[in-house]
């Protein structure tokens, strides 16, 4: 299936990525076990040092030993899960299942960081999980099937079986033998720890009795900051390619040396990640440059021979000292404003080359985007980009480039109808930014940079937005959020350059105004549900001149749900994920009546569903498209054999077609 974005690396929305969610935060499940004399402040304390120590010494020896560390001996508190997690975990405990809390959000409230990204490990499978805890349903992750909980206001928790250990580890030194080899799942919490990519991020909170379990000394190397695998690094790269990127970022992310041997084994074995996706290697290198250290990130992955491989059209600027003095001062600029878009983190690394390449040449988004597949054809770079891959990777830094050469001339400023324009463009703050930056560099840049931030539109800007954002009833939305964006009943909004790594939740009736000149984008591949989700018997209504591009996640459409659906005006795509319609309902869901007015609309269904009406097994209400629109492209997912009206299995209302001259199908 063909889906169009203008802002989002996809698997930089990813991926593995659950995102950060946002609610009440309690401290842990349990008391600390036994009396305590006093308070304890730190997790690091000589009780808990001692135990590690002596641990350490047994996981040497023998590759691997069990350490727990009781509640009442690191800090109350220490480990503070969301409600809505502590929620989804209750049930799998009352059932007599395990609930561990795993990798990041440990590894982080160890390090007295604050917790993010939620989820937990358990000795129950996907199936089982979904019979045990409400609103919950089977998901992808990678290539594991795990069961997900949905919450009120679009949270969600991620339930994840134990993994069982790859085949190729049984009989290796320090692995322990195990009746679920080279199975999916198993039964034993140490079997899971070897699926884990470093020993940082193998340490579990078990939510019961608030303990902390270590096998493979993580503890320990998250205390000397030391990056290592569970397993022998080689092997460990052999089996998960994906894990050397992952080692360097992390050792960037909280400046961590990688230990020798695993440094030696990724320099042996970085080849191997040409079996990792492009889409996937770009989202592992480029996310290290969004975690607030992108210089420090280019060092790291410079060392560790990462960028030099994969970007071998930047290896006339590695390692030279005026190249690398701009990016310090630009990423750090950045880094100081705001988190990174990885946009423009490609924008930054490959500027120098493309524009020596664009030379005096006009700045057309033709000509750079021109320049930049040249270097890169003759470079190689398809190990990171797919050439021609202008969808998620370089059609944002080329309008970004672009619109940064326009505003750094002074015929541009005298033209008051560009100038409005590029004000509009969707990548006109990332421009600024690179603007701003750049002129700390070129003192000539300055007089731009000040005209460029006058009278600057006031609006809500989602960049800075932390957690699921509920807006408020006229509200301009401007920015990129990696959290849903919640509609009270009754409120209109305006997008204007807009976008979220998650879902409109419409919580009633509702209005979305596109703002003319703007694109705005939300895309929910890698999640659950629908982009723009209704709710049943209300309303959302759709009007403006403006762009609005939508992805459904898994079972979900594009623009659906269970209420009504109104488009009046806009260049609209909506795009159903697996089993869901592009505009309509959701797989197994019902959604109301579906009627438009006007603009120019194109929806494309999941598998089994309608481009516009009912995804599989689905119903849809009745479907009028008037003659008033400007053309309606409507194209079922495979094995469905409705363009317009119901998907497979499901069922749909009337539809009626006012003019056929302007409804199409591809």
């Amino acid at each position: 299936m063909k889906k169009y974005s203008k802002f989002f690396n996809v698997w930089l929305l990813l991926v593995s990525m659950s995102l950060v969610t946002a609610c009440t935060t309690e401290d842990n499940a349990v008391d600390p076990v036994g009396p305590q004399e006093e308070v304890i402040t730190e997790f690091y304390n000589e009780t808990v040092n001692k135990m590690i120590d002596e641990n350490y010494e047994k996981v040497k020896a023998n590759g691997y030993a069990e350490l727990v560390i009781p509640a009442s001996l690191y800090p109350k508190g220490m480990i503070k899960i969301p409600a809505a997690d502590m929620e989804a975990m209750d049930y799998v405990i009352k059932a007599g299942h395990t609930a561990f809390v795993n990798g990041g959000a440990v590894r982080d409230g160890v390090m007295g960081k604050e917790l993010h990204d939620v989820d937990f490990s358990t000795d129950a499978t996907p199936d089982e999980l979904i019979a045990i805890v409400p609103n919950s349903h089977k998901t992808q992750a990678g290539n594991l099937t795990i069961a997900q909980a949905e919450h009120e206001g679009g949270i969600r928790t991620d339930m994840v079986p134990y993994q069982a250990m790859d085949i190729r580890l049984k009989g290796q030194p320090g692995v322990p033998e195990s009746p679920y080899f080279g199975q999916t799942y198993s039964k034993n919490l140490i079997d899971d720890s070897y699926g884990r990519d470093l020993t940082i991020n193998a340490v579990y909170y078990d939510y019961k009795t608030g303990d902390i379990i270590d096998y493979h000394g993580g503890l320990r190397d998250i205390r000397e900051k030391i990056i290592r695998t569970p397993v022998e690094p080689n092997l460990a790269f052999t089996i998960d390619p994906q894990s050397m990127l992952r080692a360097v970022r992390f050792a960037a992310r909280y400046e961590f040396t990688i230990e020798e041997n695993t440094a030696k084994a990724i320099e042996a074995n970085l080849t191997k990640v040409d079996a990792i996706k492009p889409s996937l290697r770009r989202y592992v290198v480029i996310k290290g440059f969004c975690d607030k250290c992108a210089f420090r990130t280019y060092q790291y992955n410079v060392k560790y021979g990462v960028l030099g491989y994969l970007c071998p059209m930047l290896k006339d600027y590695i390692g030279n000292a005026e190249y690398e003095d701009y990016l310090k001062t630009v990423f750090d600029y950045v880094d100081s404003q705001k988190a990174m878009e990885a946009s423009l983190a490609y924008c930054i690394l490959f500027m120098p080359p493309v524009m020596k390449e664009l030379g005096d040449k006009e700045p057309t988004f033709d000509n750079i985007q021109a320049a930049f597949d040249k270097l890169e054809q003759g470079s190689g770079q398809d190990k990171l980009f797919l050439l021609e891959d202008y969808r998620f990777t370089k059609k944002d830094p080329i309008l970004i480039w672009r619109n940064y050469r326009l505003m750094t001339t002074d015929a541009t400023l005298k033209d008051a109808a560009l100038v409005n324009s590029l004000r509009k463009e969707f990548t006109f703050k990332s421009s600024l930014m690179l603007l701003n930056a750049m002129a700390l560099t070129d003192n000539s840049l300055k007089k731009y940079a000040d005209e460029w931030n006058k009278d600057l539109p006031t609006s809500t800007d989602l960049d800075k937005v932390e957690a699921d954002y509920t807006v408020k009833d006229g509200e301009i939305l401007t920015g990129i959020s990696e959290h849903a964006l919640i509609i009270p009943d009754g409120a209109t909004i305006t997008l204007e350059s807009a976008g979220a790594l998650d879902a409109i939740i419409c919580q009633g009736d509702a209005k979305i105004i596109l703002s003319k000149g703007t694109t705005n984008i939300f895309d929910c591949e890698e999640r659950y549900g629908s982009a723009i989700k209704t709710k049943s018997g209300k309303t959302l209504t759709i009007d403006g001149e403006g762009e609005l591009y939508v992805i459904g996640g898994q079972e979900g459409a594009g623009i659906g749900g269970n209420g009504h659906i109104v488009i009046n005006n806009g260049t609209i795509e909506a795009y159903g994920g697996q089993f869901g319609a592009g505009i309509g309902s959701e797989m197994f869901s019902p959604c109301g009546d579906i009627t438009i007015n006007g603009g120019n609309i194109k929806a494309q269904g999941g598998d089994q569903a309608a481009g516009i009406g009912s995804g599989q097994d689905g119903e849809c209400g009745n479907i009028v498209i008037k003659n008033t629109v400007k053309e309606v492209v409507a194209i079922a997912g495979s094995e469905c054999d409705n363009h317009i009206g119901s998907g497979a299995g499901g069922k749909c209302g009337t539809v009626t077609i006012e003019d056929k001259t302007k409804v199409f199908n591809e």
